[in-house]
Parts: C-alpha cells; structure tokens; sequence
C-alpha cells in the first residue's frame, strides 16, 4: 500500500494547520500573519494519508491531473507579501533540523547537477548539520502569475486553477516585453534569477505560483530522473520534508508546507520510534501539550497571526531549493 502522508502548512514551522490534500477548490488554507496573506493548497496524485478529518480525495476537486499530465504533485501558492521585500532576497525551498550527510543517497550529486541545468539559481548546503536548499521564489516556480491591485485592503478569493505564466505586471510594460516574459518560464527564471534584476513586491501584488513537478511518485515514496530512480524511503531518516518560504537572511518568514510521513509500519522498518522522530506539530497540538489537554482539531482553519520565530540556519549571503522543479 502507498505509504501515508500528514501535510501541514502555516505561517511558520511553529504555526501549522493540517492540509486538507486535494480540497483543492472547497479547502485552501487560509495564510495570515503580519508578513503574507493568502492562501496554500497541496494536490498529489492517488492520494493517501491524512486529509485533515474531511473526506480523502484520491485525485484533486479541480481535475488538476487530468488536466496536466505527467505531473504527480504541486504545492500552489496564492497571496500577498504584506511588506515590501526583493525578490531576490525572497526566497523558496528546503531546511532540515538534523544532518542529512550520513542518508543521502549514491547519486546526490548527479541529481543536484540536474536541478541546477534547471534552476541555476539554486544555493544548498546538503552535508552541513541543518541543511538547507533555496532559490528565489521568482525563479523556481514552476509557474508564476502576478497582477497589481488597485488597492492593498483585500486579498483575492482563491482561484484553483494553475496559475497562467505571466510576471508582466512587475516590470514596466517595454522592459517586460523586452525580456519575452509574457508566458515564458524560461525567460522568468532567467531574469529573476539574476540579483541585478531583483525589483520590489508589495502589498499590491497578488502572487500565485505553482511549485509542481513528475519526479515525486508519492506512491512508492521515489524519485524518477532521467536515467536512475531513487528510493526516499531507504534513505529517509525520520526527518520532516519542510518547504519555506522566507528572506534570504532567515529573518522573515512568510508561509511554511510540511510533509511528513505517519505510516507505522515504515517506522517499524526503519526502527523509528514516534518519540524519537519529532514530527511536525499542529498549532493545536503544540498548545495541547503546553496545556496538557489537546482541543479538537480543525481541518481547515484559518492559520492566524505569526508568531515570533527564531532565525533560520541559511548564512547570511547564501539561500536557496532542494526538491525537483
């Protein structure tokens, strides 16, 4: 059986909701702190594990799959970065409380190559005791569409279909068409991935990106790239997958994805125990044991105002995404 997944998703690592996986059109959730507001939802293809006590859904509402073949998962993004912040300095991607240097598998390396021919952007420490792997947010998404609003009172209601490639509404309008970004991807994550091109988002800007890709088959917990596969589950130790969203120099953090997997009998296999593991945590669980009485859980709530967290292990010039884009 394919193994089970917890997805989660908040303002911080501390502050997470369970994501209802594939309620990609009825249950976004909902992103507000002081420093984003928006909305996050996950789609993964036959889908199994836990839905955030609402129906599981093997295959997303909006027919996600069916209508972009060959891909296996995304994490699409909808929102505001309520101050202002450069893109380059707005990063997206990976971080990891415990060293990875002794599970990474044969063929890491040739795997990093393939992601960097993709995102050149990319910056990762992968054998440092916290690891990390970012990129700017503008270069690594899959698909990135930005409009300006004419006022920053409201955030948009969600819209579940994959975002149209178009980051027009950045750049004046002979500079955008000067640089073909008008529907190429390409052309998007070259421009932004160059620091000297970085411009200001603010709270006008409405955001929705796509993180997507085939190479994750969630199913048998695998990676797939041209010429070898990998098993994530021989070489998973424990460890939580968390994706970030944040300043490069770890001082902001805008909204934070989590997967994690719960299924006891690969613990059983790899002889790990719940209370060795260290899982991520809901909001409602954190306060549970600081209270010592655990409240009901919300499938989809709203994930409120961000607290004050601590910085994250990037140097201070260096950031940027692990994963497959």
């Amino acid at each position: 059986m394919p193994p089970h997944l917890k997805i989660t998703a908040g303002p911080s690592q501390h502050q997470l909701a369970t994501l209802a996986v594939n309620h990609d059109v009825s249950k976004p959730t909902r992103i507000e702190s002081d420093e984003f507001d928006g909305y996050i939802t996950v789609r993964i293809a036959s889908f199994e594990g836990d839905s955030g006590n609402v129906e599981r859904l093997s295959s997303p509402e909006s027919g996600y799959f069916e209508k972009h073949k060959g891909l296996t998962w995304s994490i699409h993004i909808q929102g505001r970065f309520l101050k202002p912040v450069k893109s380059h300095e707005l990063v997206f991607g990976n971080t990891f409380d415990r060293p990875l240097r002794d599970s990474l598998p044969y063929g890491t390396s040739v795997a990093l190559r393939f992601v960097n021919l993709i995102d050149p952007s990319l910056k990762h420490d992968l054998y440092g005791d916290k690891p990390w792997a970012f990129s700017p947010l503008l270069a690594t998404m899959n698909f990135v569409n930005t409009r300006r609003l004419e006022s920053d009172e409201s955030t948009p209601e969600w819209q579940p279909d994959q975002p149209k490639e178009d980051a027009t509404s950045l750049l004046p309008s002979e500079d955008a068409e000067k640089e073909h970004l008008l529907g190429q991807v390409n052309a998007r994550r070259k421009y932004f991935g160059n620091a000297q091109h970085s411009i200001e988002l603010t709270s006008t800007d409405l955001v929705s990106c796509d993180f997507c890709n085939g190479f994750i088959d969630f199913n048998t917990l695998s990676v797939h790239l041209p010429g070898f596969s990998i098993s994530l589950a021989k070489y998973w130790d424990g460890q939580p997958v968390r994706y970030v969203c944040q300043t490069e120099d770890g001082k902001r953090t805008f909204f934070v994805v989590v997967f994690d997997i719960i299924d006891e009998s690969i613990l059983a296999e790899k002889g790990l125990a719940a209370a060795d593991r260290q899982p991520s945590k809901t909001s409602a669980e954190t306060e549970a044991t600081a209270s010592e009485s655990k409240p009901e859980p919300s499938p989809h709530a709203t994930v409120g105002e961000q607290a004050t967290t601590s910085k994250a292990d990037l140097p201070p010039s260096d950031g940027l995404d692990l994963g497959i884009d």
